[in-house]
């Protein structure tokens, strides 16, 4: 994964977001939508490299040459979703379309008094789950980031809502506190999430199949899970239609890895993971916000 790329892509989301927020909470959602159209057209001209990381993957899912508008709509599909994190922040979300799917599968943790691990993925918005879950059941999604990685954009965000800090744990503490952190958020009934589809420098991988090519997938969420024995459901919320779709997909109730054959476990572990993720990348993959090379393996 190249570094460059993060620095670049949180370079960009973070001035539009700036640009966005502004736009969102002094001229309202209608006008902000119309001046994404330029905004997603600006960095369509001027990001060569995440275009090109874009063309590969359309091509990929659609097996179809893909066109430069094909790209755009990409683009922008980006900068919607971006956006719309402001009204998630603002507490703003009942202009949002949302539709749940499978609730069920994470409200019976709740019901139990049981915090849970959320595996969820740079597909779509997770902003939209984390605001179902405070809002339907009371629960907070502490999400696991990289203070470091996305220092800009957790500075914006911050800026709009300051209790957003809150709601996050620095992936890039120790690995001790950071284990103590997470279980103490579970121990309070809170669920934790996980972006599982990308990996920092230095983080433990496997090679999972993904859409037919090999693809590398970091193992630290679920290893965290069974040393808590906590329990993990799959979430994607994706932006389709002008709405969003928030879904819930069972994984385990007591994630746990066998003493024998661990490595086998945890390699099928996780390529049931990048199944799910291929299965709705494929169904929306305009979704898409992982603007490199996905499949590069060195």
């Amino acid at each position: 994964m190249s570094t460059d790329w993060q620095s670049r892509s949180e370079a960009g989301a973070s001035f539009g977001l700036r640009l966005a927020a502004w736009i969102a909470l002094t001229l309202g959602r209608p006008t902000l939508k119309f001046i994404l159209y330029f905004i997603a057209f600006y960095f369509l001209l001027v990001r060569r490299s995440e275009r090109q990381a874009s063309r590969k993957f359309l091509a990929r899912v659609t097996n179809k040459r893909v066109s430069i508008l094909q790209v755009y709509k990409h683009f922008l599909t980006f900068a919607q979703v971006t956006a719309d994190r402001i009204y998630f922040m603002v507490d703003r979300s009942d202009i949002l379309p949302i539709h749940i799917n499978g609730a069920e599968n994470a409200n019976r943790f709740v019901r139990q008094g049981r915090g849970c691990v959320m595996l969820g993925s740079h597909l779509g918005n997770m902003e939209a789950a984390r605001d179902t879950a405070r809002k339907d059941q009371g629960v907070d999604i502490r999400m696991v980031l990289d203070r470091a990685v996305s220092r800009e954009l957790i500075k914006r965000l911050e800026a709009i809502n300051p209790d957003f800090a809150r709601c996050l744990i620095d992936a890039g503490q120790p690995a001790a506190q950071l284990g103590l952190s997470i279980g103490e958020a579970l121990k309070q009934g809170d669920f934790v999430g996980f972006l599982g589809d990308r990996y920092r420098p230095g983080d433990r991988t496997v090679l999972c199949d993904f859409m037919g090519q090999p693809a590398k997938f970091p193992v630290g969420p679920l290893l965290i899970a069974s040393v808590l024995r906590a329990p993990v459901v799959i979430v994607f919320s994706l932006y389709l239609k002008g709405a969003y779709e928030v879904i819930c997909e069972p994984f385990s109730d007591a994630f746990h890895l066998p003493r024998d054959d661990r490595e086998q476990a945890l390699q099928e572990s996780v390529q049931r993971y990048a199944d799910r993720l291929a299965l709705h990348a494929e169904r929306a993959p305009y979704n898409w916000f992982n603007f490199y090379d996905f499949w590069a393996v060195d």
